[in-house]
């Protein structure tokens, strides 16, 4: 998150991966863009902080459902100030 917006970012080796249509498909067409193995986008947030964290949870979960239907489970990148 910064300022008003919710910024995604994809990068994958697989260059059958197409990071550019899986971020479209959850941000939408209009909100995301990319290529192969490449992909970034955007979407605006609500002015409260609630609806702010309720969109980052949106987004991060139609994310895992698009890589990995239900059973996929977040994972954090960050524990304690060390990167996982």
């Amino acid at each position: 998150m910064y300022r008003d917006d919710l910024y995604c970012s994809v990068r994958t080796t697989d260059r059958d991966a197409n990071a550019g249509e899986l971020l479209q498909k959850v941000l939408g067409a209009r909100s995301a863009g990319g290529h192969d193995m490449i992909a970034g986008g955007r979407v605006p947030l609500p002015d409260d902080p609630p609806g702010r964290e309720r969109m980052a949870l949106a987004v991060r979960d139609r994310v895992l459902r698009t890589l990995g239907g239900a059973r996929a489970k977040a994972q954090p990148l960050v524990n304690g100030g060390r990167i996982s």
